[in-house]
């Protein structure tokens, strides 16, 4: 009588371990193991996709932050440099006013302001004064330069230092009176400021005449235009 397969009673069957070894079975096993650990410690080492995502959203939300502050500043230094331009420009355009009417004062201004101040009795008097007075000091210190020449007995006509030390002494007097606040000292005064920034500006437009916005007041409180 046949019995049937599955109702056998089958032994597990034993395989030697020379045989596995030489199979290379062992070293197989060995390294599927270890290849098992390690993804089992690096799945452990992962943060699940969740956190990653969120990680991501993090990051990319501060970069356009930071990317939103960097071009309000750009768009700021713009302006500013905008700014910056139209200052310069306006600069210029006043330095070009201001030279402008620099070059018309030195060569009509100055014209104009020496002859208002010398058209003032003030003045011509004030010349007649300060010639009178370095005439006389001249005068008095080469007196006394020759009467020491003469009381020494040094003095000679025929010599050019002796004979001119009269003459010398004046020049010396006048020279010395150039460092002189003249104007106070002929009571002249000083130009009226406001003026003289009127004297400045050139109008062209048909107003009135710069010469005409002069003003010199004295010190004793007289107004010549």
């Amino acid at each position: 009588m046949t019995r049937r397969l599955s109702s056998w009673n089958l032994l597990p069957i034993r395989v030697p371990s020379s045989l596995l070894h030489e199979l290379g079975i062992f070293e197989i096993l060995r390294a599927l193991w270890s290849n098992f650990m390690q993804m089992k410690g690096m799945l452990s080492n992962t943060p699940p996709l969740w956190k990653l995502r969120s990680n991501l959203l993090t990051k990319n939300w501060n970069c356009w932050l930071k990317n939103e502050a960097l071009s309000i500043r750009v768009e700021s230094l713009e302006r500013e440099l905008l700014d910056k331009e139209k200052l310069l420009l306006d600069r210029k355009a006043e330095l070009s006013q201001l030279g402008g009417n620099l070059d018309w004062l030195v060569k009509d201004g100055i014209v104009r302001i020496v002859d208002k101040v010398i058209e003032l009795p003030n003045f011509l008097q004030g010349v007649g004064q300060i010639n009178n007075m370095c005439f006389d000091a001249g005068e008095e210190l080469g007196r006394e330069l020759l009467r020491k020449e003469i009381v020494v007995r040094t003095f000679d006509p025929n010599v050019s230092s002796s004979t001119s030390s009269h003459t010398g002494e004046i020049v010396d007097a006048i020279d010395s009176f150039f460092t002189c606040d003249y104007a106070s000292l002929m009571n002249l005064g000083s130009l009226d400021v406001s003026g003289l920034l009127r004297l400045c500006v050139d109008d062209d437009n048909g107003g009135a005449s710069p010469s005409s916005n002069i003003k010199v007041t004295g010190l004793d409180g007289n107004v010549g235009t």
